[in-house]
């Protein structure tokens, strides 16, 4: 999720399949068929989300973000806190500054608000517009993959490491590992280059 904020792109495939785990510690990657960039609106849009659901909750902003975006339809019958209650299930594990497990039955439960019409009345006042469509692939994806591991951990403060609009400590051992990593991607002339602009 660093390279959304930071670099505006997004690899939407990162399963198992596509990597290889080396005897020697080393990680190769395969297969960037499926990246998307995103312009700068679609990021603002993203860190509005965050600011107005996470950060500094306001119903009201947050609903004018969704409508905007084309997420919510501007005529669903609902109140703000409703529909701010409703989307906040996908945030439940970054609202606090708090270590917490994150479970299978959460897991299940994301997939079946995500897709399951029936089951919902708000569901059915929603969409997914093109900038949105493989970060819903990766964010079930990815909660599947947790639903199995059930880590414990503080997920508001590694959230808080990826957005630039927090740029929070590193909090994990791998966030340690990556901040030495990214210092000395940026020491390099050609490095810093390639990160601010990915086409290099």
């Amino acid at each position: 999720f660093r390279s959304l904020y930071r670099l505006a792109a997004f690899n939407a495939d990162p399963h198992p399949g596509n990597y290889l785990f080396n005897a020697d510690g080393s990680v190769s990657f395969l297969d960037f068929g499926l990246v998307k960039r995103f312009s700068p609106v679609d990021v603002a849009v993203f860190e509005s989300l965050i600011k107005t659901i996470v950060l500094e909750p306001d119903p009201s902003e947050f609903r004018r973000t969704v409508v905007d975006a084309g997420v919510l339809s501007p005529d669903a019958p609902f109140d703000d806190e409703t529909i701010t209650t409703w989307f906040r299930h996908f945030y439940v594990y970054l609202m606090n500054d708090e270590t917490v497990r994150l479970t299978a039955e959460y897991a299940q439960q994301i997939v079946r608000q995500t897709f399951d019409r029936q089951a919902n009345n708000i569901l059915r006042f929603t969409n997914v517009p093109p900038s949105f469509v493989l970060l819903q692939r990766i964010q079930v994806g990815l909660y599947g993959v947790l639903g199995q591991l059930e880590p414990e951990l503080n997920f508001r403060r590694i959230a808080e490491e990826l957005w630039p609009f927090v740029d929070g400590p590193p909090s994990t051992e791998i966030g340690e590992l990556e901040a030495k990593w990214l210092a000395q991607y940026h020491s390099d002339d050609r490095g810093m280059r390639a990160w601010q602009d990915p086409e290099l």
